[in-house]
């Protein structure tokens, strides 16, 4: 018992450590911005949508993080189908790598991160009924701005992406493409911990 102690007090002082150590790695962020969208979705014009995102990153070092998360995005079409008004819904999840570089002044920072996205887009009438589905696809995005430091390990980060997502909308017999590509302009609330 009497090396058993030592043994203990070893294993909790490097427990102790390794989370001191890995302080300041873990980041939280929730991020609402505007998307403007840069082409016709099934061929429909569409109006500038709105939405949010939370994420999560962990830092390898000091500039270097991969970050995920998961997002909402809404757009309104310009056009009508008959009588019938179109939202298009973007929901999924994201992932990637994220750049952190210092700019000079200890409180600002460049924050650029490109990665990948796993999303659906559905388009639902007026009374919020889904009228089709893309299913899950694959798309990208690139994304850059700076991150500006606040107290208490908060970060304000205005940020500019770019967003692109395949996909096909099946109505019937009828297939049509359901390409998503936007241009998202937002401000993220982050906490470091």
């Amino acid at each position: 018992m009497g090396k058993i102690k030592p043994i203990l007090l070893g294993i909790f002082f490097l427990m102790f450590c390794s989370l001191a150590v890995a302080q300041n790695q873990w980041t939280a962020e929730f991020r609402p911005g505007l998307n403007f969208p840069t082409d016709e979705i099934a061929g429909s014009d569409v109006k500038t949508g709105f939405g949010f995102e939370i994420t999560i990153a962990y830092n390898f070092s000091k500039n270097l993080g991969a970050y995920a998360g998961w997002g909402w995005n809404e757009f309104r079409a310009n056009d009508v189908l008959g009588e019938l008004h179109i939202d298009f819904e973007e929901t999924g999840y994201t992932f990637g790598l994220q750049f952190n570089y210092p700019t000079g002044i200890s409180s600002l920072s460049y924050l650029f991160r490109a990665g990948a996205i796993y999303n659906h887009l559905e388009a639902e009438d007026n009374s919020g009924n889904r009228i089709s589905d893309t299913d899950h696809n694959f798309g990208w995005q690139l994304e850059g701005g700076v991150s500006i430091d606040l107290s208490g390990g908060f970060n304000l980060r205005p940020l500019v992406r770019y967003r692109s997502l395949p996909g096909e909308f099946e109505i019937g017999t009828t297939t049509t493409n359901a390409d998503l590509n936007y241009i998202s302009i937002g401000v993220g609330l982050a906490k470091t911990f």
